[in-house]
This record gives C-alpha cells, sequence and structure tokens, in this order.
C-alpha cells in the first residue's frame, strides 16, 4: 500500500498515480523530443537556403531553442501577460543572433525590373482581394 501524505492509499489509488505520473513524464518527454526534432529540422531548412551566391546558415540547438521558450512563458506568466509584447522581438533577436549568412551580393541584380506592365487599375483588384470572390 502506497501513504500520501500521511494516509494509506488502496490499489487504486496506487493506479491512479501512476497513470499521472506516466502522462506527465510522457508529455514532458514527447515535448522534448518535438523540440529537438524542430532544432535540427530548422538547421537542415536554413542551411538548404540559397540565394545566388549567399549560403544560410542557423546554428540554434534544442537547448538554446528550450532557453528560449521557457524565457518567454516566464516573462509572459510573471508580467501577468504584459511581457507578451515582447516576444515578437525575442523571437526576432533569436533569429538574427543564431543566424549566419555567407557568400558575395552581386549589386547589380538587385535592381527593380523593367519589365512594363499594365498601368490600369495599379493593384486595385489586389488591395480589394477581388480574386477571393
Amino acid at each position: 500500500m502506497g501513504f500520501v501524505m500521511g494516509r494509506e492509499i488502496g490499489p487504486v489509488g496506487n493506479t491512479i498515480i501512476a497513470t499521472a505520473g506516466f502522462l506527465l513524464i510522457s508529455y514532458v518527454g514527447l515535448g522534448l523530443l518535438a523540440m529537438a526534432f524542430f532544432a535540427k529540422f530548422y538547421r537542415e531548412v536554413v542551411g538548404a537556403t540559397r540565394w545566388n551566391d549567399v549560403q544560410f546558415s542557423f546554428e540554434a540547438s534544442t537547448g538554446a531553442w528550450f532557453r528560449l521558450l521557457l524565457g518567454d512563458a516566464a516573462l509572459v506568466v510573471l508580467t501577468f501577460g504584459i511581457g507578451a509584447i515582447f516576444l515578437s522581438y525575442r523571437h526576432w533577436k533569436f533569429f538574427i543572433t543564431h543566424m549566419d549568412a555567407q557568400g558575395e551580393i552581386a549589386l547589380d541584380t538587385l535592381t527593380q525590373s523593367t519589365t512594363r506592365l499594365d498601368r490600369h487599375g495599379e493593384g486595385l483588384l489586389d488591395a480589394f482581394d477581388i480574386g477571393a470572390i
């Protein structure tokens, strides 16, 4: 028989406590596993991104993602939700800090297109989202 706060519990109580513990450990473990997968996936996706001669890389580890999300949760909880307005800045800083670009940018290719476009409407159909109808 098990004891909870000095009281004896029966086999049903032991089963409930064991099930609750198993579920808690499973959810935390699956969350950490998903975070590790996402960190590796993001490194691979950004590492495969190229623009002409510029190659990108992203070096955030699973621990860095964990610290980011833990900091986000602490910021929101400890400020009673007011700190949520700073989350987008924190995420932007995280990506800028961990992203790297290597290569040479050809400034000649950074010009506007010289393709002639129709001048009637000037994008009003897009502004009013006529394509959605």
